[in-house]
C-alpha cells in the first residue's frame, strides 16, 4: 500500500506542478520502478537491515539493480525508448524527487526491521520466537 501511495503521490505532485498527464504518468511509473528496485535490497532479510548486511554483499543483485536504474533513466532520454514506452524527457530535479519518493517504502521497511530487532530479548533473537 505504501508503494502504491508513493506512486499516486508522485502522480499528483507532477500533475499539479505541470498540469501534464504525461509527466504525471512518468513520475508515477518511475517512482514505482525505483521503489521496487530498492525493495529488492530490503527483501534480502526479515531481521537485518541493508546497513547490517551491506549494499555490496550480493554483487549480482547490486549490478542488476544498477543496470535497471540506468535503463529506467534511458527510457526518458533515448528517443527510440521514449516512443516505445510512451515517456518524455525528465529534468534532474524530477529525477531526484522521484528517487526520494521511491525510497520511502524501502526506508520504512528498513526502519521496521530495526525496531523489531531491538525489541527482542537475546533469548528470542537466538530462538527466533516473537516477543509477546
Amino acid at each position: 500500500m505504501l508503494t502504491a501511495g508513493v506512486a499516486l503521490a508522485a502522480f499528483a505532485y507532477e500533475f499539479y506542478a505541470d498540469n501534464s498527464v504525461a509527466q504525471a504518468r512518468n513520475a508515477a511509473f518511475s517512482a514505482l520502478v525505483i521503489a521496487e528496485l530498492l525493495r529488492a535490497f530490503g527483501a534480502r532479510s526479515n531481521e537485518q537491515t541493508i546497513w547490517q548486511i551491506g549494499w555490496f554483499s550480493n554483487m549480482r543483485l547490486f549490478m542488476i539493480v544498477a543496470a535497471s536504474f540506468v535503463l529506467q533513466l534511458l527510457i526518458h532520454h533515448l528517443p527510440v525508448l521514449e516512443t516505445l514506452f510512451g515517456t518524455e524527457p525528465i529534468s534532474l530535479a524530477q529525477c531526484v524527487t522521484w528517487i526520494m519518493l521511491g525510497a520511502i517504502p524501502f526506508l520504512v521497511l528498513e526502519m521496521g526491521k530495526n525496531r523489531r530487532w531491538s525489541q527482542q530479548t537475546p533469548l528470542q533473537l537466538h530462538t527466533g520466537q516473537p516477543r509477546l
